[in-house]
């Protein structure tokens, strides 16, 4: 295809502290063999030697490269940023330590179609970039609840301003409140099993140098996720994976909680938040009681009953204490 007949897509990756990471990701985008690309890249107040590589890069293909330096507010509002800045028909996620197959863009350029979002899957990788598994998603509509983060996916640019679309100022969840703000906003979402995006699991993320007590404020999450469901008639729409939904993500968080809560602090925090999901089903004439979602793997669908059914048959104690006894950093 002609280069000029090539639509833009705009990459945006915020940049923090990633000096080990960074260049990986660029040289993926410039290798990509789809042409007309913009790579805007946000320097949010590194520390280290981030900054200096990304200006290199900048001085070296100026016509693709904009490089924006400003003070660090997270990672939220340096997307909104990039967002605005964005001159492309697309707009496409990067972190700064992940990096794209050769065919990412062309890929979901090629599949998005008429459609406001495409979603992919993705593959974890290791340092040395070997794969350790692919996440893969079931090329139907129902499995966009399965892939909760903003990487992996093609935007229309248009979509997400038309419809004032934007990262919440959140230490964590600001993805998930991001995807389903675009889920509310269209219903025109495709999924393929295509994964062209390489996640790279290393020390340095927000999750694993969050404190974990204090930052991961999950039934608060799952509180505003639930409020803006509710919105016209999408709680109807996507009644069976609302279900699965939240109960997967206060499910995947009580083990997190349980690494640094004890006892007490996470009955607590179990009892909040499944009695606020439980009056939520209630109220919405949703179900809460054994479920199973075929594009979930079985360890999370079990995961998931065991919850429901510690608290209908009352062993709720019983499961907080193994999990503390199993999980829990002393």
């Amino acid at each position: 295809m002609c280069r000029k007949y090539m639509d833009k897509v705009t990459v945006i990756v915020p940049v923090y502290n990633a000096e080990k990471f960074i260049s990986d990701g660029i040289k993926s985008v410039l290798n990509q063999n789809y042409e007309n690309i913009e790579l805007i890249l946000i320097n949010d107040g590194s520390l280290d030697n981030s900054l200096e590589i990304i200006k290199f890069w900048e001085q070296k293909y100026p016509n693709i490269i904009k490089v924006y330096n400003k003070k660090n507010s997270g990672v939220g509002k340096t997307r909104n940023f990039g967002i605005k800045k964005a001159t492309g028909k697309y707009i496409t996620f990067l972190d700064a330590d992940d990096y794209l197959d050769e065919d990412f863009i062309s890929q979901m350029v090629k599949m998005i179609g008429d459609n406001d979002i495409i979603i992919g899957g993705y593959n974890q990788v290791d340092l040395n970039h070997n794969i350790v598994f692919t996440r893969k998603i079931l090329p139907n509509e129902l499995s966009k609840f399965r892939q909760m983060v903003i990487w992996a996916k093609l935007y229309r640019s248009k979509f997400l301003i038309d419809n004032h679309i934007i990262f919440n100022d959140l230490k964590v969840g600001e993805d998930i409140t991001f995807s389903l703000d675009t889920y509310i906003n269209t219903s025109k979402v495709k999924c393929t099993d295509y994964s062209g995006y390489n996640n790279v699991s290393n020390d340095f993320s927000v999750t694993k140098n969050m404190d974990l007590k204090k930052d991961l404020d999950i039934n608060g999450l799952i509180k505003n996720l639930c409020i803006k469901s509710t919105k016209g008639n999408f709680i109807e729409q996507n009644k069976k994976q609302l279900e699965f939904f939240f109960l997967k993500l206060f499910t995947n968080y009580l083990y997190d909680k349980s690494r640094v809560l004890n006892y007490r602090e996470l009955e607590k925090y179990y009892k909040e938040g499944i009695n606020f999901i439980k009056d939520f089903y209630q109220k919405h004439d949703m179900n809460f009681s054994i479920m199973y979602n075929k594009t979930e793997p079985f360890n999370i669908n079990l995961a998931i009953n065991i919850v429901i059914m510690s608290y209908k048959l009352k062993f709720s104690k019983i499961l907080l204490k193994i999990l503390i006894r199993k999980y829990h950093v002393k």
